[in-house]
C-alpha cells in the first residue's frame, strides 16, 4: 500500500539531494558558539548549520531546540554531531572551544592547554573541508589563530581570528555615546592584540570625516583636558566587567562574528579589524596573527589597508606583536 509521501509526491528528479552550497560550522556550543550560531541563523547566511561538540547531551539539546525554531528561520537544515564528518563541505568554519583560565594560571600555560585541544579539532576540519574559510574566537585568539594556521596548513588569508572587530565596535559604542550620535556615524579603530595591549588609533577617530584629533590635538594622551584616553580602558576591561557581572560574554561577541560571516558568505569585500598574518608590516619581524584592517571577500583576507599611522601607533603596534611572540615563542607541538 503506497504511503502519504509517495501519494503527495510525484517525482521529477531521483538523483541524490543537492549538497548545501552556504554550509557554517560552529565548534564549540558553549554561550559564545551559540550566539554566534543564532546570529548565523538569524541573518540567513547559511543553508546549512553544523553544531560540533564532545558534550553529547547538551549538543544534542541545542541542536533540537533550534530545529524546533525552524519555523521561524530560513535555513533548511541544522545538523549536530561529535564526529566532524557532520561538518563535512563547509565554507566557513567557526571555532569557539577551548578551556577557561584558572585562577592563578599563566596565560603559557592557558594557551598550551588550548593547542593540546586544537591538534585534534584544526586537522578534522581540514579533512571534511580542505576549501573551508576557518574563523577563530578562541580566546586568546591571535595566539589560537597562529596555531590554527600552522596546524591546518591552510594558506593565511583563510585562517581568520575574530581580532579587535569587537573591540573596535565596543570603542565606536562608547564614543559614539559621549558624542550622542549612532556607534556607525563614529569612525574608529582598535587594532594590535584582542586584549590588554590593543592600539587605538586615535590618528583616524572622525565623525562625518572631520578628524576628532584636528579638533583636540591631545585625544588619546595623557594630555588630554578631555580624559579621551579613558575609553580605550573602558574597551580594554569591558569583557572582565560583563564577566564579573554576568559570568561570561557571548551576545557582543556572536554579533560580531555574525558580522564577519556575512562579509565572508556574501564577498562583501568590506574592511574588518580582524587577525591575521602581519609579518613584515609596520617593522613587524615577529610571524604572529594581530589585527588591522582587512578587505575580507568570498576567499577570506583579500587584502590589509595600508593605514596611516603615527610613529607613537606604530611602535604600540610593534609592542602588542611582541607581547603575542613572547607567548608563541615558547609553545610546543605545532
Amino acid at each position: 500500500m503506497a504511503s502519504i509521501l509517495h501519494k503527495l509526491f510525484h517525482p521529477l528528479f531521483s538523483g541524490p539531494p543537492e549538497p548545501p552550497r552556504n554550509k557554517v560550522t560552529v565548534v564549540g556550543v558553549g554561550q559564545v558558539g551559540m550566539a554566534c550560531a543564532v546570529t548565523i541563523l538569524l541573518r540567513d547566511l547559511a543553508d546549512e548549520l553544523a553544531l560540533v561538540d564532545v558534550m553529547e547531551d547538551k549538543l544534542k539539546g541545542e541542536m533540537m531546540d533550534l530545529q524546533h525554531g525552524s519555523l521561524f528561520l530560513k535555513t533548511p537544515t541544522i545538523v549536530a554531531d561529535k564526529d566532524y564528518s557532520v561538518t563535512a563541505n563547509s565554507r566557513i568554519v567557526v571555532v569557539t572551544a577551548g578551556v577557561r583560565q584558572q585562577d592563578g594560571e599563566s596565560r603559557l600555560n592557558l594557551v598550551q592547554r588550548n593547542v593540546n585541544i586544537f591538534k585534534h579539532i584544526v586537522p578534522q576540519i581540514v579533512r571534511y573541508s580542505p576549501d573551508c574559510i576557518i574563523v577563530v574566537v578562541s580566546n586568546p585568539v591571535d595566539v589560537l589563530t597562529y596555531v590554527t594556521w600552522k596546524l591546518s596548513g591552510l594558506p593565511k588569508h583563510r585562517v581568520i581570528g575574530s581580532g579587535t572587530n569587537l573591540d573596535s565596535a565596543r570603542f565606536r559604542f562608547l564614543i559614539a555615546e559621549k558624542l550622542g550620535i549612532h556607534a556607525s556615524s563614529f569612525n574608529g579603530w582598535i587594532l594590535g592584540e584582542h586584549g590588554d595591549t590593543s592600539v587605538p588609533v586615535w590618528s583616524g577617530t572622525n565623525v562625518a570625516g572631520v578628524n576628532l584629533q584636528t579638533l583636540n590635538p591631545n585625544i588619546g594622551t595623557d594630555c588630554d583636558d578631555e580624559n579621551w584616553k579613558e575609553t580605550h580602558k573602558m574597551v580594554v576591561d569591558s569583557a572582565y566587567e560583563v564577566i564579573r557581572l554576568k559570568g561570561y560574554t557571548n551576545w557582543a561577541i556572536g554579533l560580531s562574528v555574525g558580522d564577519l560571516v556575512e562579509s565572508l558568505m556574501k564577498n562583501m569585500n568590506r574592511i574588518h579589524p580582524v587577525s591575521t598574518m602581519v609579518q613584515g608590516m609596520y617593522g613587524i619581524n615577529e610571524e604572529v596573527y594581530l589585527s588591522l584592517p582587512c578587505v575580507l571577500y568570498g576567499g577570506g583576507v583579500a587584502s590589509v589597508i595600508n593605514m596611516t599611522l603615527t610613529d607613537d601607533e606604530v611602535t604600540q603596534l610593534q609592542d602588542s606583536a611582541r607581547t603575542l611572540w613572547d607567548i608563541q615563542k615558547d609553545l610546543r607541538d605545532i
